[in-house]
């Protein structure tokens, strides 16, 4: 090999060198668009600030419509909870009263679906609720037997600060058609029924007896029992 050969060669092996040196600017590392670790407006905006758990809730991501969040068997066909638009999935940033840091939280607008006879009624329809769970799983209504009909109670939170908070519908029992209950506890009407947590409402002699929710301080023991009586026709549950 010449000299000029020589040069050339060892230019060439030069500039491959410096090509395999030169610093390139490193790929941005991508964050997965359904997970976010923060609750500082990052990740997915609710659609409902102004939720009571709205500042202890992060919104992880957003389930299609149709999706189930409760649902019971009923003497002659089915309860069932549906999104009726988008549902906000998350979980709790914070421990607090509402649960532990990392429950599963559920917001969206809900209906009420009672199945029957391969056809589906609308019984309600529930606004901006929120789901506190430990488990992503569908919950279960809780039934309690009167000699008129059933009552489905919906609860939509596992624990809380001050009781929990119920809905409650009524089924016939003949045709199997639902429809929401009232509470009317001395002049006061309510969509929910709030009870103690270790005491869930029961039928005794065809009334429902109910041990109150507490604030902090004060014993679920000395709290006073509450009796309503169904009234299935106007569809009321009324303390006596």
């Amino acid at each position: 090999m010449n000299k000029a050969a020589k040069i050339l060669t060892s230019l060439l092996i030069l500039s491959v060198l410096m090509a395999c040196n030169k610093d390139e600017p490193s790929s941005p590392i991508k964050v997965p668009s359904d997970r976010y670790s923060d609750s500082e407006g990052r990740g997915v905006k609710t659609i409902f600030p102004n939720s009571e758990y709205a500042n202890i809730i992060t919104v992880d991501t957003v389930n299609t419509e149709g999706t189930i969040r409760a649902r019971s068997s009923t003497a002659l066909g089915e309860l069932v909870v549906i999104a009726s638009g988008q549902e906000e999935e998350g979980h709790l940033n914070t421990p607090s009263t509402a649960g532990v840091e990392g429950d599963y939280t559920f917001q969206g607008n809900y209906k009420v679906i009672n199945k029957i006879n391969g056809k589906e009624q609308v019984v309600t329809e529930l606004k901006e609720l929120s789901f506190i769970q430990t488990s992503k799983e569908p919950i279960s209504f809780e039934k309690v037997n009167f000699a008129e009909a059933d009552v489905y109670f919906l609860t939509p939170q596992y624990t809380g600060g001050h009781g929990l908070s119920a809905y409650a519908f009524v089924v016939n029992k003949d045709n199997g058609e639902a429809a929401p209950l009232k509470f009317v506890n001395h002049g006061t009407t309510t969509d929910t029924l709030n009870y103690a947590m270790d005491h869930f409402p029961l039928n005794k002699n065809e009334a429902l007896v109910v041990t109150p929710g507490t604030s902090a301080g004060t014993s679920e023991a000395k709290a006073e029992t509450v009796q309503y009586r169904l009234d299935v026709v106007n569809q009321y549950f009324i303390a006596d």
